[in-house]
């Protein structure tokens, strides 16, 4: 083995200081000198076209219509005498769903029926001897008959409140959500039941800001995470004038109704992704953003000259996440930049290799 001599190590450091002089100079001539920029333009024709402003929510589909069955006239433990349906069953208004414990009810109206025949019986006593009637006697006809109108008027509520004990449909739909059977035990406070339409809606929650801008009768477009594919229009039909507050941030709900109703796999529940169109501006200038520089009062335009790049100061009207309608500055057809982009070129290098040929002393021979 050859072990490194004095005057070899000597020669090695040179070479090693060598090299990273080389390495130095050429990165400052590579990120400096060695490179050229050359900037490229992209263009496009000012046109007339349409802006939409959209809106989009996030919401559920919702039966149009739904009302929650609970025993008005039941008290703490009232019993259930029948259940006449079932569950997705559909029913006609005024159709009998529900049947309650009615003896105690039933009972109050039979006496108030009572009441009303033998209050009708003494008034007709009194009106068959009219004739012969003192002014005493009229004064008591005239109390008869006022009890006759409040013994019919005590029937009247009996019945009411025996009707009460027979649960019916509000409208046309289907049951839903029916917890109870026969036998079971109810309290006023229980919703047993509810009655919903085959139509549906859409509810979506949107902030204060975007709220302002949707009115009834703006148009949307609706899609299901559930049902990929499915793409339904609809319109608004109610915007809260409500807000509600949750953790400092006011939201307003509002209500789509479908264009069509006849989709099978909706169900209730499902989510729904909502674009309405809040504003629909068409036939106006309108250019690209990236076209756009500056803000407000100081917005421009590029265009080419044959100064080269020149600016043309516009008004901005209504805008986009695409396009901007320009109200004064600009005319149909004229050419302007929309994207400047600069390219780095390496020039070439016909400088000499630093080290060329050159040998280090000491380097050859066997080991």
């Amino acid at each position: 083995m050859k072990y490194l001599t004095k005057k070899n190590f000597f020669w090695l450091s040179v070479a090693a200081g060598v090299f990273l002089i080389a390495l130095w100079l050429g990165g400052r001539n590579s990120s400096s000198e060695g490179v050229v920029g050359e900037t490229q333009y992209e263009y496009t024709k000012v046109r007339l076209g349409d802006i939409d402003i959209v809106v989009s929510g996030i919401g559920q589909l919702q039966s149009a219509q739904q009302v929650d069955l609970n025993a008005v006239a039941a008290g703490d433990a009232t019993d259930v005498t029948e259940v006449y349906v079932k569950n997705n069953q559909e029913v006609t208004k005024g159709q009998l769903l529900i049947s309650l414990d009615s003896r105690e009810a039933s009972r109050k109206v039979y006496d108030a029926q009572l009441a009303l025949d033998s209050a009708e019986i003494t008034l007709k006593k009194i009106s068959d001897t009219f004739d012969k009637q003192t002014v005493d006697d009229k004064r008591e006809r005239q109390l008869k008959e006022i009890a006759v109108k409040d013994r019919s008027s005590a029937l009247a509520q009996a019945q009411d409140n025996l009707a009460d004990y027979q649960i019916r449909a509000p409208f046309d739909g289907v049951i839903t959500d029916l917890t109870i059977s026969s036998g079971d035990s109810i309290s006023r406070t229980d919703v047993f039941a509810s009655v919903i339409t085959e139509d549906n809606k859409v509810v979506v929650s949107l902030n204060e800001i975007d709220a302002l801008s949707v009115e009834e009768g703006n148009t949307s477009i609706l899609t299901f995470d559930a049902i990929q594919g499915l793409e339904i229009t609809g319109k608004v039909s109610r915007v809260d004038t409500i807000g509600i507050s949750t953790s400092g941030v006011v939201s307003y709900d509002i209500e789509i109704s479908l264009d069509n109703q006849n989709y099978e796999k909706l169900r209730p529940g499902m989510s729904v992704n909502a674009e309405i169109t809040a504003e629909s501006i068409e036939d106006v200038i309108i250019i690209p953003n990236s076209a756009v520089k500056g803000f407000g009062d100081s917005a421009y335009v590029e265009q080419m000259s044959d100064d080269g790049v020149s600016q043309t100061a516009v008004q901005l009207g209504t805008s986009n996440d695409f396009y901007t309608q320009i109200i004064s500055g600009l005319s149909k057809g004229d050419q302007i930049i929309t994207s400047t982009t600069t390219i780095q070129e390496a020039k070439e290098d016909d400088s000499v290799s630093l080290f060329g040929n050159m040998r280090m002393p000491g380097s050859g021979g066997r080991r």
